[in-house]
This record gives structure tokens, sequence and C-alpha cells, in this order.
């Protein structure tokens, strides 16, 4: 079955979900609007935002005029043409196909995925609990379940997280794990920094991943709204995404 519409813009991003993606959403958040999308089994991507191409400045370009001299047309003699009826042969009707629905479950994970995520930034739940299926290799799965024991508020290293996983030196492999995580926030690969306290790199973009850090060390009263990011002014400002 092709994915949905809306996956597709998903699916650019992470090729290998394609054989299991079955709806897709986008769905407004203080960090601008994400790209989630699900299986029959569980949520497979939490997606960021594409990064929008800068403008490019245009000059005008100085056109001179073309000096055009009339053509002279001589008239074309025209012969009727004789014409034999046509026999007309009933088309059948067949229904038209309507578009498959997206299966029930896929669509319940979605829609739990986004109240969790609504709930997460109001400072209304700390812990998610939408199922998951995630498609990685064993190192990677244990990398991701080893992120999803990071309390929320807390950081630790890549060397710890290393550590924690039973492979202590194998840093740069836990943090290119950490970067394959397709589920942004929900398994917080945003806990894990540097050694020596620095944020290091994170797919959504440093500015993001300070913001969510910033945001679990002083999360607003339950029922509050966190100011958004920048990014969710520009995705509140153009037209509401389609759903299927």
């Amino acid at each position: 079955m092709p994915a949905p519409a809306p996956a597709r813009r998903v699916l650019r991003s992470a090729e290998r979900w394609r054989a299991v993606v079955q709806a897709s959403v986008e769905h407004d958040t203080p960090l601008g609007r994400l790209g989630l999308a699900a299986s029959a089994t569980g949520l497979c991507a939490v997606l960021f935002p594409e990064p929008s191409p800068r403008p490019v400045p245009l000059s005008p370009v100085p056109l001179s005029p073309v000096p055009l001299s009339p053509v002279p047309l001589s008239p074309v003699p025209l012969s009727p043409v004789p014409l034999s009826p046509v026999q007309q042969s009933p088309v059948p009707h067949s229904p038209v196909q309507q578009p498959p629905k997206p299966p029930r479950d896929a669509s319940r994970w979605l829609a739990q995925a986004q109240r969790e995520l609504d709930r997460y930034f109001a400072g209304r739940l700390r812990t998610f609990t939408v199922p998951l299926d995630l498609q990685g290799t064993p190192f990677q799965f244990a990398v991701w379940q080893g992120l999803r024991q990071i309390p929320f508020g807390d950081t630790l290293s890549y060397g710890a997280l290393a550590a924690a996983v039973g492979c202590p030196r194998a840093s740069r492999a836990v943090g290119q794990a950490n970067h394959l995580n397709p589920v942004a926030i929900i398994v917080p690969c945003h806990r894990v920094i540097g050694a020596d306290g620095s944020l290091t790199g994170y797919g959504g973009g440093l500015d993001r991943k300070q913001y969510l850090l910033r945001f679990e060390s002083n999360p607003p009263p339950a029922g509050g709204s966190p100011s958004p990011h920048p990014a969710a002014r520009a995705s509140r400002a153009s037209p509401a995404p389609r759903r299927d």
C-alpha cells in the first residue's frame, strides 16, 4: 500500500520506514510543526520540520525592445471534408475507487502521540507511553532504550550512556545511534550532551535542543503554555496541514 500523502514528507528523511508507515500527520508544537508517522503496531517517527531554503534576492534584468516587422499573410483555400457518422458504443461505468482510510490502530497511535505531546509541553506529562515501532539494529535498540531511562530534567554524557548499554568504549557509535533516533522528544536523545557539558549535535538543531533542556529544567506549571520556539511562529503562519 503506498504511503499516505503527508507521509511522503516524513519518508523523505527515512526511506527505511516506507514499508511500515500506514498513517501520518503533522502536529503543531512550541518547537514548530512536527511530522508524525505510525504503523499498525505503534509510532514510527517524530521528525522536525525540514529547514526552509533561504530566499535568493533577484535583481531586475534590463530588457531592450525587439523591433517587430509585420508578416504578410496570404489566404489559404479550404475545401469541405466529408464527415461519416460516428458509431457510439456504450461505455461501462465502474464505481469510483475511494482512497483507503488509514488503519484504525495506526490512527490511534497518532492521536495518542499528539495528546501526549500536548500534555508534555503543557507541563502535565514527563513519561510517554505511546507504543513505538522502531526499525534499527540491536545496538541501536539498546541505545534508544537507554535514552528512555534518562529521567525528565536530567542529562547524560555520551560516554556515560555507552557505559550504561555495556559498551564503555563506543561513545562514537552511541552518538551515531543517537543521531539516527527516529522518534524525537519521545525517545529523548536531546538529553545526551558532551562530557564537558556542551550540547554537541542534534538532528533538530542545537537551538531546539537547548530549548528542550531549558524547558525540562524549568517546565511551566501544569496547564501552562511555554513560550514558543521561533520555528513554531513561522509554521503557524503557514496554512494548516492536511491530515489523512
